[in-house]
């Protein structure tokens, strides 16, 4: 198991060049202040605050399959936000509304 997650761990390090890791960074940094200012925005709950957490955790992760499955890397990063805004958007009115009702 030890060996499983090392090989991973190579793996994921090999596979983005230093251009690309630069490009992710700028992209989370602009993200996270975004991400943390929704709930604040008109929506003052917790819940919601964890969406937005949700919301830009699944931004990295679906960026990170596309790009790894050959993908531009922006086009990448960018279809996976955009996805991830949509999942958020449907969370924020399923919770909104659906469960305070």
């Amino acid at each position: 198991m030890k060996d499983w997650i090392i090989k991973r761990t190579e793996e994921y390090s090999n596979s983005f060049s230093k251009k690309q890791t630069k490009i992710l960074m700028i992209i989370l940094t602009i993200s996270v202040p975004i991400m943390l200012l929704i709930p604040f925005l008109g929506w003052k709950k917790f819940d919601n605050f964890l969406i937005s957490i949700w919301g830009l955790i699944l931004i990295d992760v679906l960026g990170v399959f596309f790009a790894k499955h050959r993908m531009n890397f922006i086009v990448a990063i960018v279809l996976g936000g955009l996805i991830a805004l949509l999942l958020d958007c449907l969370l924020f009115i399923y919770v909104g509304w659906v469960l305070k009702n």
